[in-house]
């Protein structure tokens, strides 16, 4: 009788795997590729699953999982929330982007030093990315002052492509030559790290879809927690 519950339990998870529904949040970048692929994969499995899609800043997302308006989040560099568990995805590098021709362009790399200074190009506060470019480019209790401030990572590396200054960004998933060069930083903070954020609604669809973030993570030979 215990083998026949557990395969009629099955059945009925399976059930509303394939019917289900799920309401995801993620930063606007990590939607070029990498939210798109994964769920390009988890579709193939699961092709009847419906989608709640909203991208925008860290902190959007965050309030999205926090509102009960998505149920899981995915961000750079992952707080911890009441309510939540978080997964850790992958590490990825952050780059000093420049334009072609700008004096640091032929470098293979750059220290936090020669980029204070620069002309600073930054994502607006509650993006994850600007979080990063402060905590790099803190000196002596002091925040970086940007001489520009946007809302959107094309929207800097467009600036810098320019010429109009330094941003610091992920590499680019796009192959396309936009006149910029991107740089590794010499600082083991030049880091940040992609997790998932799952609030705890119960829905079947949320763990599998987890499991397809964690493979399409390892799929690209990124850094898996």
């Amino acid at each position: 009788m215990a083998v026949i519950r557990t395969g009629l339990a099955e059945v009925r998870q399976a059930g509303e795997l394939e019917d289900g529904r799920i309401s995801i949040a993620f930063q606007t970048l990590l939607g070029e590729s990498y939210v798109p692929d994964v769920i390009r994969r988890f579709r193939r499995r699961w092709p009847r699953v419906g989608f709640g899609l909203r991208h925008g800043s860290r902190a959007l997302c965050l309030r999205a999982v926090a509102d009960g308006e998505a149920e899981l989040a995915i961000v750079a560099d992952p707080p911890t929330l009441s309510g939540t568990t978080t997964t850790t995805l992958y590490t990825e590098p952050l780059l000093a982007v420049v334009h072609h021709r700008h004096p640091l362009a032929s470098r293979r790399s750059v220290t936090v030093e020669d980029l204070r200074g620069l002309d600073l190009i930054m994502l607006s506060a509650g993006y994850g990315l600007h979080e990063s470019a402060r905590r790099l480019l803190r000196h002596d209790g002091r925040d970086p002052e940007p001489v520009f401030e946007v809302g959107d990572y094309r929207a800097a590396r467009g600036l810098a492509a320019a010429g109009l200054g330094m941003t610091i960004l992920p590499a680019s998933p796009s192959s396309i030559d936009d006149g910029v060069r991107e740089i590794p930083i010499d600082d083991p903070r030049a880091m940040r790290e992609i997790g998932v954020l799952v609030a705890d609604t119960g829905n079947p669809v949320v763990p599998e879809f987890v499991r397809a973030l964690r493979v399409a993570a390892g799929a690209r030979g990124r850094v898996v927690g």
